[in-house]
């Protein structure tokens, strides 16, 4: 009849992961350095991207730089809506002179 070792001893030497813990921590310590490595060059490619942006003016390559960062659309919306505003903004004297225009039009009214 086998009987199982009594836990606590090890009977044929050091452990699987005994042996290799060594190896497993280079491994580790080696793909914590090149996921810094990652995430610093995709920072700094995001931070000229959206410099780029701001010195050209366009909240579109700052959206989108922004797009490529968080890999979501909501820059993208966040920069519409702020375009549409400032669209609506400039936009708001016109439709104002447009309707006192018809409206003197419509009456015989000089402006």
């Amino acid at each position: 009849m086998y009987k199982f070792p009594v836990q606590g001893r090890n009977f044929m030497g050091k452990s699987c992961l005994e042996s290799k813990s060594s190896e497993l921590l280079s491994r580790r310590a080696n793909q914590a350095f090149v996921l810094k490595m990652v995430l610093a060059i995709n920072l700094l490619m995001v931070t000229v991207e959206f410099n780029a942006g701001f010195l050209a003016y366009s909240t579109a390559l700052m959206g989108d730089s922004l797009v490529g960062w968080t890999q979501t659309r909501w820059p993208e919306l966040v920069a519409g809506l702020i375009i549409s505003i400032l669209l609506l903004r400039s936009a708001w004297p016109i439709l104002v002179d447009s309707v006192t225009v018809i409206r003197s039009s419509v009456t015989g009214e000089n402006v």
